[in-house]
């Protein structure tokens, strides 16, 4: 079996202080099928059936474009790093032998790091395999946020509003893993603290097609109400501060209000539970003992 140098492999992800290796590193080899295994680490957790078949007539017309890539494990096996569709594909054509790109990944720590950031350049995750990648980083492997941040070349806020698609009803969760919403939907419907009023609008986004920013602005209006703001006409914005007012409005995912004169001014940021708090504070890297 020969074997062919590529390059020096993937070195030490934790903790993210070196470089995402490039496609073409690692050993190149072909592969008996049976050898070779899928990821136990796989931050994919749909595989449609149409998107295989239509891999596998590509691969019958134009044959494989990108080796599978793998690491070997201590059972002389192989498993699959990221490919596993067109492992998959090729599996159903009746493949014996698959050509692969082996990487040299002693730790799992290293493994799921790899198949997250692999599966993200390539922009293959929804919005919830995103989320439950990072969640995976921080629980299996003792990551902050900030950490998560590097590793994935994100930034701190994309991390937590991310994460926080977790909250969501499962009928929501289910509408953006098969992308029948966006991930900006879904961060518009966790502005309703309430349950049953995010089901009706998602209901609604599903129906009438609501773009996020309108449903930002329902939920926007909504929390208006419910809070009995007094000033329902807010005085006229300068552009430049009101356009820094949107800023922070969308790196803190809640209503901001930016007061500006050449004396100084004030800064308010709205929460509306404990755990609104608790979001922002770790947008603003704050850690609370108590």
């Amino acid at each position: 079996m020969k074997k062919k140098a590529l390059g020096k492999g993937l070195g030490a992800l934790i903790p993210g202080t070196e470089p995402t290796p490039q496609e073409g590193e690692g050993i190149y080899l072909e592969v008996p099928v049976e050898e070779i295994r899928p990821n136990r680490f796989q931050p994919r957790n749909l595989f449609h059936e149409e998107e295989i078949q239509s891999l596998a007539d590509s691969i019958q017309e134009n044959g494989l474009l990108q080796p599978v890539t793998v690491r070997r494990l201590e059972d002389h096996s192989y498993e699959i790093i990221s490919g596993e569709r067109r492992f998959r594909a090729m599996s159903r054509l009746g493949y014996k032998v698959i050509p692969v790109i082996v990487r040299e990944i002693s730790s799992d720590s290293q493994m799921l790091v790899m198949a997250l950031i692999e599966n993200l350049q390539r922009e293959d995750l929804n919005p919830v395999e995103e989320a439950l990648g990072y969640q995976r980083l921080i629980e299996e492997n003792g990551l902050t946020q900030q950490d998560v941040s590097r590793l994935v070349s994100k930034s701190r806020a994309y991390i937590t509003n991310t994460l926080r698609l977790l909250k969501l009803e499962p009928e929501i969760i289910k509408a953006l893993e098969e992308n029948r919403i966006s991930s900006g939907h879904g961060r518009a419907l966790l502005s309703f603290q309430d349950s049953s009023t995010r089901l009706k609008l998602f209901h609604t986004v599903l129906h009438q097609g609501l773009s996020v920013r309108e449903l930002e602005k329902m939920a926007s209006s909504k929390k208006e109400v419910t809070h009995k703001k007094m000033n329902t006409d807010p005085p006229h914005k300068e552009p430049g501060i009101a356009l820094i007012e949107s800023r922070l409005q969308e790196f803190f995912g809640t209503k901001v209000s930016l007061t500006h004169s050449p004396r100084g001014g004030s800064l308010s940021v709205k929460y509306y539970s404990d755990d609104d708090l608790t979001r922002i504070l770790d947008l603003l890297n704050i850690e609370v003992n108590e």
